[in-house]
């Protein structure tokens, strides 16, 4: 059976009043001598504290949920680690949930952070049922932030990346190294021609270089190396003309690349291939990946900066932050022509 704040008080031999003082880290009011004997006591006993019921009490839990679709993607890792070195500075603990980009499971990690009385919510990437998630999160006035390029009818407090204008980037110089038949491989969001998607400002730059957006070299699946790889093996096999390809993250251009290989073809002296996001690794890569880069990081730290500031009702708080591209030239591109 766990120990009480009573047992603590017979075995310290103190009241319970004491103990809880002490325990909440209020030091103010009792001796240096009781206050050890009360934190020995409940060392001696394993006392565990009930965070819960604390949280019912005095209304803050202190832990903020972090919603990913694929925390094994070095992206999401990342950005975990701005988020946690933030929340540790501002007194909060972090819990991070993985849904596998499945919205049944979305709307069940929601719904048990929300039972688990967290303080704040934040998510980012491939979040299926968005509406669903945002509604719930207002309906139980958890506050909340999202990280990406998710529309500010739906999400009012967020922190991203004009993926937009860095897909229209990206082909842009893939264009001025004379590439002309650009394929695209993107995930299955990207294929929702809106303003935010890196499919939108793939479809806009082609049309404004005058080049052919052909579908046979249009590959829509998951932010995943195996789909990377399945839908370059695709390409290859689909009879259609390309000399670059546009992989809308850097897990997808990985895998891309290993298909083209495993195929006859030398990355980049037969096809080009950049990437999306500059995860860690594209710099180690071979070849080194030219990519978009997106700060993760940094995107952590400033999204959970901004959760802590709306969780203490600061009603200055920005309701967005963006990121403008940045695109890093390596070795996987070759010039054409």
């Amino acid at each position: 059976m766990a120990a009480t704040i009573k047992d603590i008080g017979r075995e310290a031999g103190v009241s319970a009043t004491a103990v809880s003082k002490v325990l909440n880290g209020n030091y103010g009011s009792v001796s240096e001598a009781t206050k050890e004997r009360i934190l020995r006591a409940a060392d001696r006993l394993g006392y565990v504290p009930n965070r819960i019921a604390k949280s019912l009490i005095n209304k803050h839990s202190h832990m903020i949920g972090f919603i990913v679709p694929d925390i094994s993607n070095p992206f999401f890792a990342e950005t975990a680690r701005g988020i946690s070195d933030c929340a540790e500075k501002n007194g909060y603990k972090l819990i991070i949930c993985n849904t596998d980009s499945d919205p049944k499971k979305e709307i069940g990690i929601v719904t048990a952070l929300i039972e688990y009385a967290v303080d704040g919510v934040l998510f980012a990437g491939d979040m299926f049922d968005i509406e669903g998630i945002t509604r719930l999160l207002n309906e139980k006035n958890v506050s909340h932030v999202g990280i990406g390029n998710f529309g500010s009818s739906i999400v009012k407090h967020r922190v991203y990346m004009n993926d937009f204008k860095g897909a229209r980037e990206i082909v842009d110089y893939l264009v001025g190294m004379g590439h002309k038949q650009i394929a695209f491989i993107g995930s299955t969001r990207d294929d929702q021609v809106e303003r935010y998607s890196r499919f939108a400002g793939y479809v806009l730059a082609m049309d404004t270089h005058c080049l052919p957006v052909d579908n046979k070299i249009i590959k829509i699946g998951e932010y995943r190396y195996e789909y990377g790889y399945d839908a370059a093996l695709s390409l290859v096999n689909g009879g259609a003309g390309f000399t670059a390809v546009f992989c809308a993250n850097d897990l997808i251009a990985y895998g891309a690349v290993k298909a083209f290989r495993e195929s006859g073809l030398r990355v980049p002296g037969d096809v080009s291939v950049v990437g999306y996001d500059d995860i860690f690794f594209s710099a180690f890569f071979e070849p080194g990946l030219t990519t978009v880069r997106q700060p993760s990081y940094d995107f952590g730290a400033e999204a959970m900066e901004m959760l802590s500031k709306i969780i203490g009702g600061d009603a200055a708080v920005a309701n967005e932050i963006q990121y403008e591209p940045q695109i890093i030239v390596r070795d996987s591109v070759a010039r054409v022509g």
